[in-house]
């Protein structure tokens, strides 16, 4: 009876073996353990090279996948991601290239290859990728999407023009107003862009980033009152996001941002120490703060947070 039992037990772990190694032996599974990775990367709790040895691992288990499988999409535009976090670009656009070649449409990976051809400085080619843009989404949004990728690469006057064109398509958008007044700002236009940060905050009062580039040019301008009401509402909206989630890390970040602009540093520093108090490896926590408290004259405690960032991030000199 007892050699029955231990018979029936050997064959079920044959058999779990048996099945285990068949997962190995699927691209499928080498993506799951590759996503598990990623995920296990982007943990702000992590140092720097815990993360790095994360994404190494989980480029490995692309290319197992694509060695299985070689026209799995996902698996080239993930591997394309990873490569470009790893600061490998030029091999990333290689992997964006083979997912395009079969879904050519796909306006997010072609958005993420120009980003890697412009951090390689193929700038020509990131340039021509910015018109099959348009042509795959001749949309409001597809002309906006074209219009901050040409932001990016610094053709400002092209973009001016893309912006326009998403406008004349959906005259409501508030990203394209945003967007278009962000150029005319960098063209040395401050007043014509305030008229279309204007409009976008009109259209969405809860726009935060409108409302914080638009308290940027009225602070440069000197007009402190409006530039000080327009940091308020930042203050205000990031403020309801952190009632709908406390533990919301960037929002405490750019609550505490914005009300350093508006001289509130101590309440900003309270900001930047809750955010740390949610994740103490997180670098603009670290930065901001230090920030703060040299604006405040506290230079040894400025010091000590920017030794935190640095230890964080020892690229940083």
């Amino acid at each position: 009876m007892i050699r029955e039992i231990l018979l029936m037990v050997l064959v079920a772990l044959a058999s779990l073996c048996t099945v285990s190694m068949a997962q190995e032996d699927t691209a499928g599974y080498w993506v799951d353990k590759a996503s598990e990775l990623l995920k296990e990367s982007s943990n702000v709790s992590l140092n720097q090279n815990d993360s790095k040895v994360a994404m190494l691992n989980a480029f490995e288990a692309y290319s197992k996948a694509l060695e299985i499988d070689p026209q799995m999409a996902e698996a080239w535009a993930n591997k394309g991601k990873v490569l470009y976090m790893l600061e490998r670009p030029d091999e990333a656009v290689d992997s964006y290239k083979r997912y395009l070649e079969m879904y050519p449409e796909n306006y997010t990976i072609r958005s993420l290859m120009i980003e890697a051809l412009t951090v390689s400085g193929r700038n020509e080619e990131a340039l021509n990728q910015t018109y099959m843009i348009s042509e795959v989404d001749p949309s409001s949004q597809g002309w906006c999407n074209r219009g901050m990728i040409l932001i990016e690469l610094g053709e400002f006057k092209d973009a001016l023009d893309s912006f326009n064109r998403s406008l004349e398509i959906d005259p409501q958008s508030a990203q394209a107003l945003y967007w278009k007044a962000g150029v005319l700002a960098e063209m040395g236009r401050a007043e014509k862009a305030l008229e279309f940060y204007d409009e976008a905050t009109r259209i969405d009062p809860q726009f935060a980033e409108a409302w914080r580039d638009k308290g940027y040019i009225l602070k440069n301008l000197g007009r402190g009152d409006e530039a000080r009401e327009a940091f308020s509402n930042v203050a205000e909206i990031y403020d309801g996001a952190i009632k709908l989630n406390p533990n919301d890390i960037d929002a405490w970040i750019e609550k505490g941002s914005a009300l350093a602009y508006i001289n509130e540093s101590e309440e900003a520093n309270r900001c930047y120490d809750k955010a740390i108090e949610l994740s103490p490896q997180y670098l603009p926590a670290w930065n901001s703060k230090g920030v703060t408290l040299y604006s405040l004259g506290k230079y040894e405690e400025a010091v000590q947070c920017f030794d935190k960032v640095i230890q964080l991030n020892p690229k940083i000199r």
